[in-house]
C-alpha cells in the first residue's frame, strides 16, 4: 500500500493511506486562517478608503461601510482557498519560497482575471484599482500558500505535511 501512495500522490501531494482527509482539511484551515487575517487587515485598514474612492457608486455601500452580497463573497474565497490548497501547495514541495513563487503566480491569475475582465468591459473600472489589486492577489495567495507550508509540518505527523520530511516521533 505504501507504494500506491508513492505512485500516485494525488492533487493533494504527498497523500498517504493512512489520512489524506486530514492533510486536506489542515492545508486548507490554514490558508484560511492566513488568507482571511490578510484580507481582513488589507481591506479594512490599509485600503477600505482607496476601494471607496475607486468604486464610487459602483460599491454596495450601506451605512458608508462596504455591504457585500456575503454568499458570493463567501464563494470567491472558497473558490481561491481551494485553488491554494490543490494547485499551489503541491508544486511547493515543502519550500515556503517555492509556495509564495507559485502562490503569487495563482494570485495574479486569479485576481487579474478578474480585474482586467472588469477593466475591459465596465467603463467606470479604475486602471489604479486594476493594477492594485491584482499586486494584492499575487501578495495575498503567496502569503497565505508560503505561511501555510512553513506551519504545516509543525502540527502534524510527517506523513500529513507539504513537505514530506521525516519529523521525530515521540
Amino acid at each position: 500500500m505504501q507504494g500506491t501512495a508513492a505512485a500516485y500522490p494525488g492533487v493533494l501531494g504527498p497523500v498517504t493511506p493512512r489520512s489524506p482527509v486530514r492533510a486536506f482539511a489542515v492545508r486548507v484551515a490554514l490558508v484560511t486562517v492566513v488568507f482571511a487575517a490578510l484580507d481582513f487587515v488589507w481591506l479594512a485598514v490599509f485600503m477600505n478608503g482607496f476601494y471607496k474612492t475607486q468604486l464610487g457608486d459602483m460599491a454596495r455601500l450601506s451605512g458608508g461601510n462596504f455591504a457585500p452580497i456575503w454568499w458570493a463573497a463567501l464563494c470567491v474565497y472558497a473558490a481561491l482557498i481551494l485553488g491554494i490548497v490543490v494547485f499551489v501547495l503541491p508544486r511547493a514541495a515543502g519550500r515556503p519560497a517555492r509556495g509564495f513563487g507559485f502562490g503569487a503566480a495563482f494570485g495574479l491569475v486569479a485576481y487579474g482575471t478578474y480585474d482586467l475582465t472588469a477593466y475591459a468591459v465596465l467603463a467606470g473600472w479604475p486602471l489604479a484599482m486594476t493594477l492594485v489589486d491584482m499586486v494584492w492577489g499575487a501578495l495575498i495567495c503567496g502569503l497565505s500558500a508560503a505561511t501555510a507550508v512553513l506551519i504545516e509540518p509543525r502540527l502534524g505527523r510527517a506523513d500529513d505535511t507539504l513537505s514530506g520530511a521525516r519529523l521525530p516521533t515521540a
